[in-house]
């Protein structure tokens, strides 16, 4: 594939006829992820040692220590706009979690949860909905763009005392998302579907943090804030004015 090809194709993409009338799109997102600082303290807390240990068995299992908790209740919602057939763009808004991790053993024990509120833009590419069934069609579309995430970090595990937070940093990253979607009905303005994606958030140094039980502290330790989500997205989209 020559450079001429490519860049043909990309002004051929760019330069596409609009629809007739704009279109307009309001979807919210709802999901969970992978990943992220939990998992960073958690290894840490291996590599430390003294945090390993099992819980008292109440008849169903022994939890291991250390142990993290996978970023949950992740949600978002997003305004886009057509630029053509397949281009567009959205603004998203979002909040949610973003994992716990706590040790326990000879040393004492910790807890710790992060949260994050998030706004993004993102350029999206649209693959046209094919009909493989007689009343539902199902496309693809992809997006990505920068993304502002403010972290918060707090001790103990959330919506549980102590919720105290004491740790809060900016991040400006890069989000990337990806969506089966399915259109049912013969006029398709309604969509719900499946969404994947990744954040990457640049990590930074926390700590050293008190110990919850026991003496001295957890000695700083690089946290990781990237992390994927996977989750269920659905939207409306309307012509408008």
């Amino acid at each position: 594939m020559t450079l001429q090809t490519l860049v043909v194709g990309a002004a051929l993409i760019l330069t596409q006829t609009p629809p007739a009338r704009p279109l307009w799109t309001i979807s919210g997102y709802l999901g969970g992820g992978e990943g992220g600082p939990g998992a960073s303290m958690a290894s840490h807390l291996e590599r430390v040692g003294g945090f390993e240990s099992k819980s008292v068995c109440f008849y169903v299992g022994c939890p291991d220590f250390p142990r993290f908790h996978r970023p949950a209740r992740q949600w978002s919602v997003a305004l886009g706009h057509t630029l053509g057939r397949r281009l567009g763009v959205r603004a998203m808004v979002g909040a949610g979690s973003f994992g716990w991790a706590t040790g326990e053993g000879t040393s004492g024990s910790i807890t710790r949860h992060w949260s994050a509120t998030t706004v993004s833009a993102h350029l999206t590419y649209e693959l046209p909905p094919a009909q493989w069934l007689k009343e539902a069609a199902f496309g693809a579309s992809f997006g990505g763009g920068p993304i502002l995430a403010w972290v918060r970090s707090g001790r103990g595990v959330p919506d549980a005392y102590p919720t105290d937070s004491s740790s809060e940093v900016t991040r400006l990253g890069v989000e990337l998302r990806a969506a089966g979607t399915m259109w049912p009905g013969k006029h398709r303005w309604f969509f719900l579907g499946l969404e994947a994606g990744y954040r990457f958030l640049p990590g930074r140094t926390e700590g050293p943090y008190a110990l919850d039980t026991g003496s001295g502290a957890l000695p700083s330790f690089d946290v990781a804030y990237h992390h994927f989500t996977f989750g269920m997205v659905t939207g409306v989209r309307f012509p408008f004015p």
